[in-house]
């Protein structure tokens, strides 16, 4: 009988066509799939969710505690896989990181980068849910309501009205968010220079893709549990060189 959330790792996957064919791959970072990887010669991995700092990661069966930042970790890990390969066989690696899931703590090299900028509220921010349902009323996932201290890592100024509360856990989450978004960027920053200066960029298969989209305080939401149209914006890109080019601006 199938364990909900359990991935069945017997079934045919693309790990398991591109190793047949004599890739050599990788699987590093976020799982969560409560069931071991299978069709990769290396995969390191993060138990359920993992940890922002010090992370324990479970490699080849193995648990060890990884020092550090996870979002660096993992690309340092991605980076030794990529040096470290067999050069007599194509790679195939996925490398999957855990930002910007709940709670959102950023490292310290970005963790003051948008302290002093004023985030703009969505259109919907103050949705009243009249025309949505009571799904969407009953959602836990409501900026003046569901964010926690640990979420918000602060306590609010005293004195603030319920407007400016709302507000203030708002621009909170966000400055979080984007300072784990950007070192997500920093870091697939890095794997791109290594394709560049090891020369596999030109004919090397980039896709960057996420699994879903995601509110940031749409609807007055922080989440990504509604197929509204903010949370199907999900992100893929592709970048082969040496097959295409980059698209060019339409006029």
């Amino acid at each position: 009988m199938p364990v909900f959330n359990r991935f069945d790792g017997s079934q045919p996957t693309v790990a398991k066509y591109l190793q047949g064919a004599g890739c050599y791959t990788g699987m590093i970072g976020k799982w969560h799939l409560f069931s071991d990887p299978t069709g990769f010669d290396y995969w390191n991995i993060l138990p359920g969710q993992g940890l922002y700092q010090d992370p324990q990661m479970i490699e080849l069966g193995i648990k060890k505690v990884i020092p550090g930042y996870v979002t660096n970790s993992i690309t340092d890990l991605s980076l030794e896989f990529l040096k470290n390969r067999p050069r007599d066989k194509p790679f195939f690696l996925m490398c999957h990181h855990k930002a910007p899931h709940r709670g959102w703590i950023p490292d310290e090299k970005h963790r003051q980068m948008f302290e002093q900028v004023e985030i703009p509220e969505p259109l919907t921010f103050n949705d009243d849910y009249r025309t949505r349902g009571s799904a969407a009323t009953e959602a836990t996932m409501r900026i003046d309501r569901d964010l926690t201290p640990s979420d918000l890592k602060q306590k609010p100024p005293p004195g603030l009205s319920p407007a400016q509360l709302k507000h203030w856990k708002y621009e909170r989450y966000m400055r979080d968010y984007l300072a784990c978004i950007a070192s997500v960027d920093d870091n697939v920053g890095r794997l791109l220079d290594f394709l560049e200066a090891a020369g596999l960029s030109e004919n090397t298969v980039v896709i960057y893709t996420s699994d879903q989209g995601f509110f940031l305080g749409d609807h007055n939401w922080f989440d990504k549990r509604f197929m509204y149209e903010e949370s199907f914006r999900t992100p893929f890109l592709i970048r082969y060189p040496k097959k295409s080019n980059p698209a060019r601006p339409r006029r």
